[in-house]
């Protein structure tokens, strides 16, 4: 039976290998793209940020380009989901498109990079690990910019490992065009186009010391230093190492150039709109600190300061709890990058995590690596990309798998080969209780002798597929049903069109097709404050959740999470003549799979 299996998963090996470069590709972009268009079709509810996404793609299909471009969010991923909505008259669809068709391509660089570090059946290991894990699928198909970012990190990753090593001026000014591309979709776009730019330079180093050696080496005796002496160098003859200097300056100002053409002119209106230089119109680091310090000075303070036009709302919502027991910057500094390094942990499944150690030892060890070098610049490539979101969650006092997420793919060629060389053991083990031959060449060999796929790396791999898929096509939104559903109700019972809803919940507001006043974490009310708020809006419903209440604070300590602690029971009680609770199936009012209900109001005129 284990013989049987072994030729069959040789034979289909044999066939995958005899394949040309675009057929393999074909299927890898194929079955990408199925597992992502799956997970876009079953989601069930939008992402947060998604209504503020389709409202600016919204006002580029109108024509109002200048409304568009003053919004806070970068502006190339709404661009693209306006050109998305020509395919389909479904704005939630027409936001899904640009992460699912962009990030099926992703698996591209990344079936290449594993290929070159680390040899072929690495690199279909890692373009099946791509394609099934849960956040890289999962983020891809929601309407969020964590797909299309993903997409020009990776291309970048890889176009700027070719062309620095390989000393390709034409792949760095593609690399320079991709991280544009990727700073016109999120600010952490400079930090690619940084980490391509410290690569060149590296290179330029690793260059000039290898040329002041070998000319040393031939001033003594004669002759270069053999090549095996510096496994690590790219290794030329000294008299071509001028032509290198002269490569990486073309290089240097082809990045450049591209880059500039790409990213300048939104830096530009950048300038024209604000008057300022800066490179994005989110908050400054100034103004979160100076708000920040507002609201520890005093934690009863409502944050309702002024921002700049153009600029994002503060999200201050529980920064006094967060920031409150670190005293100085370093602390505060230190604090956020714990919370970036869980986080970047967490958004590798628990299942890889074993593999993803078992390829940086690979890496520290050298084992059967092709090539090593362009093995430990991908590495420092993910790295430098990694320590920029420390700061970014310094800034914010947040941070989320959508950020580490795509810098993490650029490691799943390490999970891959971990995957093989766990294979490999199980393969050895099983080699001496039936005999020799039943497992593939591993050391120094294995870069000469052809791989054999043996049953135990093929039943792991489908073991680790299986178990990546019970996570990975679990319904997006599942546990929000009940936002979708209320936001429903109210579109199909409102007094008047579009209603008006006041609620910390954008997807109530987004399906109720409705105006949705923002509920804000650092808004405090007492309920009848609330209620009278609600009246003077011109508000139809409030929509709260349990989170409204919080716990109430005691005296002298900062206020509670909630909003408006009491409220659920006053609104019942002697609050029911201004806010009437709305009685519906139970469907509505209780999230399915979720430990919060969802109370709508209806405000009594």
């Amino acid at each position: 039976m284990t013989g049987a299996a072994a030729a069959a998963a040789a034979k289909v090996w044999e066939r995958w290998e005899a394949w040309p470069d675009p057929r393999r590709c074909a299927v890898l972009v194929a079955l990408c793209l199925a597992v992502r268009l799956t997970l876009a079709w079953t989601s069930v509810v939008i992402e947060t940020d998604g209504p503020v996404y389709i409202g600016v793609a919204r006002d580029y299909a109108s024509g109002d380009y200048l409304k568009a471009l003053d919004h806070p969010y970068h502006p190339l991923y709404p661009l693209l989901i306006a050109v998305s909505h020509l395919a389909t008259d479904d704005w939630e669809r027409a936001g899904q498109l640009p992460g699912v068709l962009l990030s099926s391509l992703a698996i591209l660089p990344i079936f290449f990079l594993a290929r070159r570090t680390r040899g072929a059946p690495t690199a279909l290991v890692a373009a099946l690990l791509y394609a099934f894990s849960p956040y890289p699928a999962r983020f891809a198909a929601s309407v969020l910019t964590t797909g299309t970012y993903m997409t020009w990190l990776v291309f970048a990753a890889w176009l700027g490992t070719v062309g620095t090593l390989d000393r390709r001026p034409a792949w760095m000014f593609a690399a320079g065009l991709v991280a544009g591309l990727a700073y016109l979709t999120h600010v952490g776009g400079l930090v690619v186009f940084g980490a391509l730019l410290g690569g060149l330079a590296v290179q330029e180093f690793l260059d000039s010391r290898y040329a002041a050696r070998s000319a040393l080496a031939t001033a003594l005796a004669g002759t270069p230093p053999p090549a095996g002496e510096l496994p690590e160098l790219a290794v030329q003859a000294p008299a071509r190492a001028p032509a290198h200097h002269r490569t990486h300056l073309l290089s240097l100002a082809l990045l450049v150039l591209a880059f500039v053409l790409t990213a300048a002119p939104y830096i530009g209106f950048i300038r024209w709109r604000t008057g300022t230089w800066n490179v994005s119109k989110k908050v400054t680091f100034a103004e979160m600190e100076y708000h920040a310090e507002r609201l520890l000075d005093d934690p009863r303070l409502v944050a309702r300061e002024s921002t700049p036009p153009g600029s994002a709302a503060l999200p201050l919502g529980n920064l006094h709890r967060k920031r409150a027991h670190v005293e100085t910057p370093w602390q505060r500094l230190l604090v956020a990058t714990q919370g970036v390094l869980v986080d970047f942990t967490q958004s590798a499944p628990q299942l890889l995590l074993p593999f993803f150690l078992l390829g940086l030892v690979a890496l520290g060890k050298r084992w059967a690596a092709l090539d090593r070098l362009a093995e430990t610049y991908l590495v420092a490539f993910a790295g430098a990309n990694v320590l920029p979101l420390s700061f970014f969650a310094y800034m914010y006092q947040r941070v989320s798998k959508r950020y580490t997420t795509p810098i993490l793919v650029l490691l799943l060629p390490l999970a891959g080969f971990g995957l093989l060389l766990v294979s490999q053991g199980l393969a050895r083990a099983r080699a001496r209780e039936t005999g020799p031959g039943a497992g593939p060449a591993t050391g120094p060999d294995a870069r000469t002798e052809p791989w054999r796929w043996s049953p135990a790396a093929v039943v792991l791999l489908l073991l680790v597929l299986v178990g990546l898929s019970l996570k990975t096509f679990k319904p997006i939104g599942e546990d929000k049903r009940g936002e979708r559903e209320a936001g429903e109700w109210i579109a199909a019972h409102a007094p008047r069109t579009p209603p008006r809803v006041w609620t910390q919940m954008g997807r109530v507001g987004w399906y109720a097709r409705a105006d949705h006043v923002p509920l804000r974490a650092t808004d405090r009310y007492t309920p009848a404050r609330m209620a009278e708020e609600a009246r003077a809006r011109d508000v139809d419903f409030i929509v709260v959740d349990r989170h409204v209440e919080g716990t109430p604070p005691a005296q002298g300590e900062a206020p509670a999470d909630g909003i408006c602690p009491g409220f659920l029971a006053w609104a019942e009680g002697e609050g029911s003549a201004r806010l009437q609770r709305v009685e519906t199936t139970s469907k509505l009012i209780r999230q399915r799979e979720a430990k919060d209900d969802i109370y709508v109001f209806a405000v009594v005129r």
